[in-house]
């Protein structure tokens, strides 16, 4: 009886360990993102010609997330940002740890502007200064924003001006 009784312990103690080691290195709200939030919904998109199976960010808690505390982002996988009503949207790679190309899309489904972010180190080196997320500071206005890994839009050659379906 001692023996059930403290293998159930030790089921129980490892669970919760694996729990608080997997909050602690990835964040509770990447926990709830990784299991049911964005990753539930799922579209394919084209644009410029190219195919791009997208995670759809539609509600102010998905968008706060976006692709935070990620470490990797398939080659044709892209995070769609959805908002209710054209706007300039800044996004920013605070705890993003893949670098990104953000493709801005207006309400005519095209392509309006293009940014970069680089991949957030700030906690990786040493520095006496502040070390600031960089921020993408668009111009245009949008009711889109997709994220896609870093070099995407040069190797497709995506431009101002494309087209977006599947939205």
């Amino acid at each position: 009886m001692r023996t059930a009784i403290f293998t159930v312990f030790i089921i129980l103690l490892l669970t919760v360990g694996f729990y608080y080691y997997k909050v602690i290195m990835f964040g509770e709200r990447n926990l709830s993102t990784i299991n049911t939030n964005s990753r539930d919904e799922l579209r394919v998109i084209e644009v410029g010609g190219v195919k791009i199976n997208v995670e759809i960010a539609d509600t102010k808690e998905k968008r706060e997330v976006g692709l935070m505390n990620r470490t990797e982002l398939c080659e044709n996988c892209g995070m769609l940002f959805v908002f209710d009503e054209e706007g300039v949207y800044n996004f920013w790679n605070m705890n993003t740890y893949i670098p990104l190309d953000v493709i801005y899309i207006s309400e005519n489904m095209e392509v309006v502007e293009v940014k970069n972010l680089p991949k957030y180190i700030c906690h990786l080196i040493e520095t006496d200064t502040v070390c600031e997320p960089t921020n993408t500071n668009p111009t245009k206005k949008a009711k889109f924003v997709l994220e896609v890994n870093a070099g995407f839009v040069k190797k497709y050659d995506i431009k101002v001006g494309d087209f977006v379906s599947g939205l």
